[in-house]
């Protein structure tokens, strides 16, 4: 008798860890970080983008610091993301229709959300005034700017208040067709201040000059706008309302980590410029 409850007694142990050791691989394991989600590994999107250094470029290494964080964000879900680029209106104008996946980065807005799901932030963009170091330049509303030349780009919007001072004739905004030939513009005296997102003007101004050259280019720190950049994922492809809620979820992710913090500090350190050979 007592050798059967012994046999019995071993049988239920064995039984037990075999139960134990079934649930326990059933059980949900938080995935190693930057490891994909597999039940959604294999999947491939084409995002559309314009160039905008340091933002977006495929000049720049990872193809920009937001390029970077918006694949590692899809990668966390098991996703490869392909950046295409096109003229900025012809890149939302064909992810509307759903040539391709979605577009980056963009402001938000009514009509764009009409044809579109966003994402959460995915940068933040700040824009404000350039000049040289050798003018006084203060300013804290539109009536301080009045008098000077502002050089802008085609296509921009400023702001309300910045737009109907351009329109009743109140500030002179002389329109270049690229950010980079106001700089030129600055330079050369034909304009006295320049409109521009700060990282964009400082990524403009390594560009255009020699590192001495570079120290007459100063930013005043009052911000015409802040606003938030997103993601744009078509509303004609119908995968993409769950689509844009795994992308913010692996941005979540990665944000937590640390990692989109680290890659903007690389950024603006100079780290993802490609360095021409001479």
């Amino acid at each position: 008798m007592l050798q059967e409850r012994k046999v019995i007694t071993g049988f239920l142990v064995l039984f037990c860890l075999v139960v134990i050791a079934g649930c326990t691989a059933q059980t949900p394991v938080e995935t190693q970080e930057n490891t994909p989600i597999e039940e959604e590994e294999g999947d491939k999107i084409t995002l559309a983008s314009g160039e905008w250094a340091p933002y977006v470029s495929e000049e720049l290494k990872h193809e920009g610091i937001v390029s970077r964080v918006v694949r590692e964000s899809f990668e966390l879900r098991g996703i490869d993301v392909e950046f295409v680029y096109l003229p900025w209106k012809r890149s939302i104008e064909e992810a509307k229709s759903g040539k391709w996946d979605g577009t980056l980065p963009w402001l938000k807005n009514e009509e764009r959300e009409a044809d579109f799901w966003f994402s959460d932030p995915i940068a933040h963009e700040n824009v404000v005034f350039f000049h040289k170091n050798d003018i006084d330049f203060e300013w804290e509303t539109v009536d301080d700017v009045k008098g000077y030349t502002i050089g802008g780009t085609v296509g921009y919007y400023y702001g309300e208040e910045f737009d109907s001072a351009e329109k009743n004739g109140t500030l002179i905004i002389d329109r270049a067709v690229e950010d980079k030939m106001n700089f030129q513009k600055l330079d050369a005296g034909r304009v006295d201040i320049v409109i521009c997102e700060i990282d964009v003007g400082y990524e403009i101004i390594d560009k255009l000059f020699s590192a001495e050259k570079e120290k007459e280019f100063i930013h005043h720190p009052t911000p015409i706008s802040s606003n938030s950049l997103f993601l744009l994922l078509s509303k004609n492809i119908t995968e993409n309302a769950g689509l844009i809620e795994s992308f913010n979820m692996g941005l979540r992710r990665l944000t937590e980590s640390g990692k989109v913090e680290q890659y903007w500090n690389e950024s603006r350190r100079g780290i993802y410029a490609i360095k021409e050979e001479s």
